[in-house]
Formats: C-alpha cells, structure tokens, sequence
C-alpha cells in the first residue's frame, strides 16, 4: 500500500489507506498535508513522505465532482412552464389531469362528509322532518365491518338527545320524557333525580304575601296599597314629564315657572327685532358715519355715537398736539439757524466790495448811469458797512447796560416775591444776622440785593436811540 501511494497508483477499496466515500467527498480537510484519507496521522516519517506525495498527484474528490454541469437550455425550461395551462386551469398530460381531478373530487368529498359530520353533531334534530328518516345512518363504519372492539357507551352517549324544554314530563300525557317521548329509549333525555331536601332554593319559591282569591295583602293591606298609589302616581308624573313639556291645543308650557321665564324672554327678544338685523351688520358698518347724522338735514341720529366720534377725534388731536407743538419749536430753531448762518455768510464778505462794484456810476449791463435822469436801479447792499471805532465803542456799552438791567430787574421781582410762613421765620433770622452785622446768611434765605441807581450815568458811555454796532449775526 505504501508503495502504491509512493507511486501514485490508486489504492483498492479494501485497503485501509483507502478513503471512505464520505471522507472522499469531504473537501480539503481529507486531502491535508501528512494525514491519509481516513484522518489518521503518519507513524513513521516514510509514512509521511507517502502521504505527501499522494495528496500532490492525487484528488481529494471522487471524478464525478469535478465533471462539467449539464447544461440547461431555454427550451426546457419553456417545456416545463406550458406544463399546465393558466386559461383552461388544466394540465397539458393528460395523464396528469385525470390525476388531479380524482384527487381533487377524493378531497371535496371528505370535506362534504367532515362538514355534515359536524353539523350532525351540533344540531339538535337527527330526524328528518320529510320522512321521518334518521340522518346519522350513513355508511357502515369500517371498524365494525372489520370486527374491531368500538366504545358503544361513548358513541351512545354522544347520540343521546338534549333536553328540548326545561318540563321533565310530557304536557299531553302527564308521563315522564324517560317513558313518553318521540325519540328512541336509548336517545331520550335523561331526568335527574329529585333533590332529598326540600329547603328552599330561591325567592320565587318563597310563600307569597298577596292573596290572589281576596285580592288583598295577608299584612298591612291599607298601608302596602296607598305606598302601591303613590308609587304609581309618581311614575306617572316622572312619565308624563317626560314627554309632554307643551301643551300644543293652547300654545302654552305645561309648567307655570316655564312660561313665565318663556314670556320674559319674549319680551326681550321683540324689544331687540327692529335692531336685530342691523346688529347683523358688520361692526364697521354699524359704527359708519352714515349712521351718525344725516347728511339731507344735517340732524345728528345717533348722539352717543356722535359722542364717540368726538372723542376719538379729540383723542387723536391731543395726541398729536405735543408733536405738533415739538415740530413747531423745531422748525423755529431751524428758521433762526438758518437766519443766522445766513447772516453770517453776508457778514464774512467786506462791504469794500459792494463799494467797488457801484463805484464806477453805471450799470455795466445797460451803460446807464446811477445818477442819470433815467437811471438805472441800483441794487441793495447785502452786505453792512464796516462800524467805525466810536459806533463799536457805543454797541458793546449799550449791550452791557442792558444786560445789566435785564439781571437786575429778575432779582427784584424774586425778592418782592411772597413766601410761606416758614421762610417767613427764617427771614427774620436772616434779618437778624444782617443787623448784626453777620455775614453768613440763615439756611433757605435768599441773600438782600440792593436796588439799582439808576441816577447814575457815565457820561462817556452815553448811547443813542439809533446807535447799532456790527455783531456777526448775534443778537
């Protein structure tokens, strides 16, 4: 065997180096390197060497797992699709098709028989009303043709029939169902026996209370009938409620409470007819000044809405006053600004100018002489004439006088002004200090400023009615 494997000859099937068929088709675990076909590992290295060799010139798989697939074609598979045909619903071989229908008419029929098997066993008539047949006898069971042992009692049993009506005897005879009854003996109901105690089971088998010979209760027949009365009087007040809430006949509720409250409320809703379409208006239409007065007469229709209108309007002026009032101040700053940045402007170029283009006598346009009998206009200076030194001197003397009795006349009329009774003690104290010869004045005091002299005069600052000095645009 040794030799055979060193060789490359292949092993016979009785040789113990021979590899089993499931072993040869197990993959590359049986073809490993060192170990035979069987899994066993080399004893010695020349069994190793052998087992080396064999699995390089070898295959691990029998020929038949490296032969080519068969190649299928497109016709055989068009061959196995038109087997069976989609619109008959039968198959091509007609061999086939007789298989099918019988299997398919054997599967109907033990689903007919399942289902009347069922519906047997749950109805409760096993007869049938035509000819009095009955319809559990159908085939012969096969166990009993064979001789086979069959639980009758069970089967008996499960045939009996079910009690019809909860009498235990017949209605006609007065006989028992065991004894008098359409169904065979060993299908008829089965009585049970009669309970041993006699103890009562519920409260209809309890003695009654009325007696039905004398119509009357056996205890408190006066008091049980009236409590009966006024039972039956409330239910039929709770009844007669319940469906009669008008009286249809005269238009009126049933309840006093309820047509009163129903009249009120009619009252109301005629007194708002002639506005309630009006009030179905939109509220800016309703609110429309066609509405507040009229505009043929001129008369006022609606004086509150008239009202509101005034009020809206004079809410909207008021609001606007203080912004009116704000831009109006604004613009007068504006106006004075410009004013005097105008006047500044003028003020910046030399009257020199103005002199120089007048100073030749005649317009340069028209060549007509200022002077002439048919003069030519002259222009108005813009521009002023530079003051002398004597015309400044006035200007700025007769703006600091002024200023002067501008401060002055504000102290007087502050002093002279009344104060309170708590001034009043703390000029006196004031005053006190004064005479003393103090210098500090009391808390909250306004300080004696003495009156102005207005004899007093400065010969050599003596100004004009018509004095005016050049200022640059301030005044």
């Amino acid at each position: 065997a040794l030799r055979m494997l060193v060789e490359g000859e292949p092993l016979p099937a009785s040789s113990p180096l021979a590899p089993s068929p499931a072993e040869a088709m197990g993959g590359w675990e049986a073809s490993t390197l060192h170990r035979d076909f069987q899994g066993r590992e080399p004893q010695s290295w020349s069994e190793s060497l052998a087992f080396y060799k064999h699995s390089q010139s070898s295959r691990p798989l029998p020929d038949e797992a490296y032969a080519k697939p068969q190649r299928v074609t497109r016709y055989e598979v068009s061959r196995k699709e038109a087997e069976y045909n989609p619109i008959t619903q039968a198959w091509r071989d007609q061999g086939r098709e007789r298989e099918a229908r019988a299997r398919d008419l054997l599967g109907t029929i033990a689903a007919q028989n399942r289902a009347k098997d069922r519906q047997l066993a749950h109805e409760r008539n096993t007869h049938d009303v035509l000819n009095h047949s009955i319809r559990r006898t159908g085939l012969p069971d096969p166990q009993a043709q064979a001789g086979l042992a069959f639980p009758t009692e069970k089967r008996e049993q499960r045939l009996a029939q079910a009690a019809d009506s909860l009498a235990q005897y017949n209605i006609l005879s007065g006989l028992s169902v065991e004894e008098h009854h359409w169904a065979p003996p060993q299908h008829r109901p089965v009585v049970p026996p009669p309970r041993e105690d006699n103890k009562l089971r519920s409260i209809t088998q309890q003695p009654r209370e009325y007696n039905v010979l004398t119509n009357e209760y056996k205890r408190d027949h006066a008091r049980k009938t009236g409590e009966e009365q006024e039972r039956t009087r409330r239910v039929a007040a709770e009844r007669f409620w319940a469906t009669h809430d008008m009286n249809i006949m005269t238009s009126k509720f049933y309840d006093p409470e309820k047509e009163t409250h129903f009249q009120i409320v009619k009252q109301a809703v005629k007194a708002e007819q002639p506005l309630k379409q009006f009030k179905k208006l939109p509220s800016s239409y309703q609110q429309g000044e066609g509405f507040v007065y009229s505009i043929i007469n001129f008369s006022v229709q609606n004086p509150e809405l008239y009202a509101r209108f005034e009020e809206k309007e004079q809410r909207s002026l008021d609001s606007k006053q203080a912004v009116w009032g704000h831009e109006a101040q604004i613009k007068e700053r504006a106006t004075g600004r410009a004013l005097v940045e105008g006047t500044r402007t003028l003020n910046r170029i030399s009257h020199k100018r103005y002199e120089d283009s007048t100073s030749h006598g005649y317009d340069i346009v028209t060549n007509k002489g200022y002077h002439d009998k048919d003069a030519a206009p002259l222009a108005p200076a813009r521009t002023v004439p530079k003051p002398g030194h004597w015309q400044s001197l006035e200007s700025s003397s007769n703006q600091f006088w002024q200023t002067r009795t501008m401060q002055t006349q504000h102290r007087l009329s502050l002093q002279n002004r009344p104060r309170p009774a708590s001034e009043g003690k703390a000029g006196d104290a004031t005053g006190a200090l004064r005479a003393d010869g103090g210098a500090a004045s009391a808390r909250g005091a306004r300080p004696i400023v003495p009156a102005l002299d207005m004899t007093r005069t400065r010969p050599a600052l003596e100004m004009t009615a018509n004095s005016s000095v050049r200022t640059g645009g301030f005044q």
